[in-house]
């Protein structure tokens, strides 16, 4: 491809009345100006890879490709960091279970995984700090190399309770692999090791993550509208 010939494609989801429409960009630039480019995609594909957009939803931060390519990356860093080990994949319910699934299946190395269930919310959607136990570990932890697996870090006071909790139970080794890291929130120090996205202080939804137990199956990472959470 000749270094003077810029790509830019975009995907635009638009939802009127209802109906939901897709909209495909593109531009083409050769000595300074740009002129319009044609592609055929099928609605079909379109909407298997990239998802219909909800009505809740104000704009779509990640679509199921980048998350999968990303969930790629993550899995080589992992693999390439663990050699010659068996990490244990510490799944955080209930909004890592898509995570977790996708993340052991692409890290090339023998792993096991077990699930914990924390809440820190109650019905608020702010977290109150105060951090209980709901689900326990099964395996355990004694000796072994564990990743503990978030969707979210947001202000760090949930994972800050994890970390201390896990590592008083003799873990050889213990680190964090996040897919999405809110940094502009945090209240402790604390950095994930494996980051997927950082993101700003929106709320988002999708891919595991909830309001209200909804949302959580929708293939990409989107903003929900204000006017869902603040009725």
């Amino acid at each position: 491809m000749d270094s003077d010939l810029f790509f830019a494609l975009r995907l635009t989801a638009l939802s009127q009345s209802g109906m939901i429409f897709y909209m495909l960009l593109a531009s083409e630039k050769r000595g300074g100006f740009r002129k319009p480019l044609q592609f055929s995609f099928s609605l079909e594909y379109v909407l298997e890879e990239y998802g219909v957009m909800h009505e809740d939803i104000k704009e779509i931060l990640f679509s199921a490709p980048e998350i999968a390519n990303r969930i790629q990356e993550l899995g080589k860093e992992i693999t390439r960091d663990y050699q010659g080990r068996q990490p244990l994949l510490i799944g955080i319910l209930k909004g890592a279970v898509p995570f977790i699934a996708d993340l052991m299946r692409v890290i090339d190395l023998p792993v096991s995984y077990d699930l914990m269930a924390v809440s820190s919310y109650g019905a608020s959607t702010k977290s109150s700090g105060t951090v209980r136990i709901l689900k326990d570990l099964d395996a355990a932890l004694e000796g072994r190399d564990a990743i503990i697996v978030e969707d979210i870090v947001d202000t760090g006071l949930t994972l800050k309770y994890l970390l201390e909790n896990l590592r008083s139970r003799q873990v050889n080794s213990l680190k964090v692999c996040t897919l999405l890291d809110k940094p502009s929130r945090r209240k402790v120090a604390i950095q994930p090791d494996y980051n997927g996205f950082e993101i700003p202080d929106k709320f988002v939804v999708g891919y595991g993550l909830d309001y209200a137990e909804n949302y959580r199956n929708l293939p990409y990472i989107g903003v929900l509208k204000e006017a869902v959470y603040q009725k």
